[in-house]
């Protein structure tokens, strides 16, 4: 536990930086900052923001949880966090640790434990992963249990996605990474495509992986997911005029666990959409 505590504390000063951000600046700053933090620090446990409010940002980054509530608000998931990694067995954490699945780990059980949880409907559904998480619906006695009975050799996989292809602009991608991606609509009726992989997902025991492709969020008349092989390994994801923002998750399975989502954020152009990423 202590050196769990140090790592954390590393991590977290790397983000110093950020709290010289302005008060007037778009939240959206503060997400992208940690979201860089968080995917060069996969072996670290998630961070937590508390938010006063729904935030308005581009994109949903699963490995950055937002917490409802003011400044504060974040030690009942940290606490829960931390008290599950410390449960996870000497030989598991040690295999999560090398293979880089301390975060991912950590985030599928908080999303599978979550407000009570439920089967597998239940996770690969809207409900278990909210754009932001309360922390007295985590549920900390099930996610111990759980972190307690997982084995070194039966690990959870971590969902990556690629972009095989796409017809949205360069200015209109906002981000890319193995675990987010992030695009804008360039106007209200547009219509935009984007081609997506996910082989590149691993297992730390090479087991077989298979997929499903989830809408979280959005209006299902706005987005048309189509598998591109039976296996539905790569899939093409159309958009045309949506009025919100639409979440689209990968989610890999095992046959023992499945991963924290990786997702997929096409929003509408607003006026607090920040610029590309260079």
């Amino acid at each position: 536990m202590p050196d769990a505590v140090h790592r954390v504390r590393h991590s977290l000063s790397a983000l110093l930086p950020l709290r010289r951000f302005r008060p007037g600046l778009p939240r959206y700053a503060l997400a992208f900052g940690l979201l860089r933090a968080s995917l060069a620090l996969s072996d670290r446990p998630p961070f937590a923001v508390p938010s006063a409010r729904e935030p308005q940002f581009p994109a949903y980054t699963p490995y950055v949880l937002t917490v409802a509530g003011s400044s504060g608000s974040d030690q009942r998931p940290l606490h829960v966090l931390f008290a599950t990694l410390a449960a996870f067995p000497p030989a598991t954490k040690d295999r999560l640790t090398e293979h880089g699945l301390i975060a991912p780990a950590l985030q599928m059980l908080l999303r599978r434990h979550y407000d009570g949880g439920g089967g597998e409907a239940w996770y690969l559904s809207d409900a278990a992963h909210p754009v932001i998480f309360r922390g007295d619906k985590m549920d900390l006695s099930a996610m111990v249990a759980a972190a307690q009975a997982m084995t070194a050799d039966a690990l959870p996989p971590l969902a990556c996605l690629t972009v095989v292809e796409e017809s949205f602009e360069t200015a209109e991608r906002r981000f890319t990474t193995p675990c987010a991606v992030a695009r804008t609509m360039p106007q209200p009726d547009a219509e935009r495509r984007i081609r997506l992989d996910a082989r590149s997902s691993r297992d730390a025991d090479r087991r077989p992986l298979s997929w499903r492709w989830v809408r979280l969020r959005g209006e299902e008349e706005a987005v048309t997911i189509r598998p591109l092989d039976p296996d539905a390994a790569c899939v093409e994801v159309a958009v045309r005029s949506p009025r919100q923002r639409i979440d689209v998750a990968l989610f890999a399975w095992n046959g023992v666990h499945w991963s924290a989502p990786a997702v997929v954020s096409i929003a509408p152009a607003t006026a607090e959409t920040p610029p590309a990423a260079p």
